[in-house]
């Protein structure tokens, strides 16, 4: 992850297979990571395994989570509501903060220049005190901070990148003894982030402006305890956030203030039996809770959002012999919006026929509850006004049911290895959420209903390769898909109605390659392809449908370890980066105060050069 150098999650993740991440306004750049061809609201984030993640943090946190307090990140595709809630039904990205625990240090910075223009700046510090010993104390303190000044790609004086303020905090610790061990983080996250024009003045004295300061906290603990054949996990987690923001054209008052608050009580017994052909079964109790509560007067815009969802979940595993194994699981979730339990069920199959192959076939259920969702609370610019998301208050639970087939060769001698992987998968969604054009408010604001519409189905193909051949290593994937209603949606009134999913392209991929040279020079590349998609355009001469043209964002960076870990000094490293070398990136923002902020499409940067420096001990 930190051989991409990138300072973000979000421009991390778009290398996973399957999984495409993209910026949905102009203004302020609030991102979404899309699953298996499925829009953000699908897919479960993770805190340390937890659900913790509110609607509100979601709308931004690819952009705010620095890759410098994460010791990896795990993409797990395809349904997997049983265990990680209901809204897993893309899949889940679980944020590890920290597993390893040897001690040691480092400092990071990143200089960059975007567009010739602006100037981002990155950097982080790192202190772990501890040993691989489960049983001995670790400690580890993270600091970070970044700032970017805002980007305007069309010279009409409004910004395309917002300006950023982000400084974060985090703080870990581990005990233990020879029965159990006790994990606990806290991170702290302060951002301020301005886009529009006048960035030197108060947002509420521009032409257009959107104004974000966010306070935001995560707490994570979980103890596990071993006893016997059971291994015993208490867990509880905690994110709360405090927002100041402003959204207006022309001195609007559009002030307002969030408070939000989402949490998980739990445990979890892990058995390990042998009977019944069994190998271990997996038990659960656990209670999420949500208040969100976001408001601003002069738009009508109000939101308070009580949630409770308590939820029992058992899965199975189970060996068939040498060569398969099973999985079953179930899940019985009781949600506050709701009357009476959700019976969401899991099964899975793995055969092995060889040590070279893997065939495995996946099933899965989610739903999704009559709520807010992340794009729900984000307004945006259209029609020369603002644009608002109302809630249906007929609004009915959303129903998917999930199905993926993967088979995967692997083979390998000294110095080579070779794994490829094709993964067919299908989603079937009923009751779809969907947004409807239903006209003006009173005071002239484009109102957009979120309602149910017609079952939809998601299928498509994923092909990937990871390869070393000694000194080289390469990663490569392609995805094939298509996502349709099964009755066309009117997303606006002057536009005829559409069956394909809107901001979806049907191909897209990726490609890492990293070539040592010697022993100090690392050459790494990348590039994400994003083939053609159908992106709304709600602008002030009216509404339309745009096709864009296929993107392929490249990259190459550059390092020279100057000295090694063993040098009294520590490894000193060097690099140099540029980023969208070609300048794949749009060239048909909208101009002005009354542009239409979310047209808004393609790599999230221009080109950009930049240095970078690591030091670690």
């Amino acid at each position: 992850m930190r051989q991409l150098g990138q300072p973000t999650l979000g421009t991390v993740l778009c290398f996973v297979p399957a999984a495409r991440v993209e910026t949905n306004c102009q203004t302020c750049n609030y991102s979404q990571v899309r699953l298996n061809g499925l829009g953000g609201a699908y897919t479960q984030i993770l805190i340390n395994g937890r659900p913790i993640v509110s609607p509100l943090v979601a709308l931004y946190g690819l952009d705010q989570f620095p890759t410098a307090m994460l010791d990896r990140v795990e993409v797990l595709k395809g349904s997997a509501s049983v265990l990680y809630g209901s809204s897993a039904i893309a899949g889940v990205v679980n944020l590890i903060t920290r597993d390893q625990w040897q001690s040691s240090a480092s400092v990071n910075t990143t200089l960059s220049l975007i567009g010739g223009t602006a100037v981002e700046g990155t950097a982080s510090a790192m202190l772990f005190l501890g040993t691989d010993d489960d049983t001995a104390p670790g400690l580890a303190l993270i600091a970070h901070r970044r700032t970017r000044d805002g980007y305007d790609a069309n010279n009409d004086g409004f910004t395309e990148l917002a300006n950023l303020r982000t400084t974060a905090v985090a703080l870990e610790a581990r005990a233990g003894d020879s029965i159990g061990t006790l994990h606990a983080s806290i991170v702290v996250l302060n951002e301020e982030r301005r886009g529009g024009n006048r960035l030197d003045e108060p947002p509420d004295h521009a032409d257009q402006a959107e104004y974000r300061n966010h306070d935001i906290a995560f707490l994570t603990a979980d103890y596990s305890y071993n006893l016997g054949n059971h291994e015993l996990n208490a867990y509880a987690a905690l994110n709360t956030t405090r927002r100041i923001h402003y959204t207006g054209v022309d001195q609007a008052d559009g002030w307002g203030r969030t408070l939000s608050t989402s949490g998980i009580v739990g445990i979890q017994d892990m058995v390990a039996i042998s009977h019944w052909n069994l190998s271990q079964v997996q038990l659960g109790i656990e209670h999420q809770f949500e208040r969100t509560t976001d408001a601003i007067e002069a738009y009508g815009y109000a939101i308070d959002q009580r949630i409770g969802q308590t939820s029992i979940f058992a899965q199975a595993t189970g060996k068939m012999g040498s060569q398969w194994t099973m999985l079953a699981g179930v899940r019985a979730s009781w949600h506050s919006a709701l009357t009476g339990a959700v019976i969401l069920s899991r099964l899975g199959l793995l055969w092995k026929p060889s040590p070279w192959w893997d065939v495995r076939i996946n099933y899965g259920e989610g739903f999704r509850a009559p709520q807010a969702f992340e794009a729900d609370m984000h307004i945006a610019f259209a029609s020369g006004g603002v644009s608002l998301i109302r809630i249906d208050p007929a609004l009915r639970r959303e129903t998917a049911r999930s199905l993926t087939l993967s088979l995967t060769y692997r083979m390998g001698d000294d110095g080579r290895y070779c794994d490829v992987s094709l993964d067919g998968f299908a989603s079937w969604l009923a009751n779809t959420f969907v947004l409807a054009d239903v006209g003006s408010d009173s005071n002239g604001n484009r109102i957009l209903m979120r309602t149910n519409g017609s079952s939809a189905r998601v299928a498509g193909i994923t092909a990937e390769l990871y390869s070393i051949w000694a000194p080289l290593e390469i990663m490569a994937t392609a995805t094939l898909q298509q996502s349709l209603f099964a009755e066309p949606v009117r997303w606006s009134n002057q536009v005829s109605p559409e069956r394909r999913f809107l901001r979806t392209p049907d191909v897209y991929g990726s490609i890492t390659l990293r070539v040592p040279i010697r022993q100090r020079w690392e050459v790494f590349a990348t590039g994400v392809v994003t083939g053609p998609m159908l992106v709304p355009h709600m602008g002030i001469a009216g509404d339309r449908l745009v096709q864009t043209p296929p993107m392929m964002d490249c990259s190459i960076t550059i390092r020279w370890r100057l000295t090694d870990q063993s040098s009294a000094l520590g490894s000193l490293t060097l690099g140099a980066r540029m980023g969208n070398i070609f300048n794949a990136y749009q060239q048909d923002f909208d101009r002005g105060r009354y542009r239409d902020s979310n047209y808004v499409w393609g790599p999230p940067q221009p080109r950009t050069v930049a240095v970078e420096l690591e030091w670690t001990r």
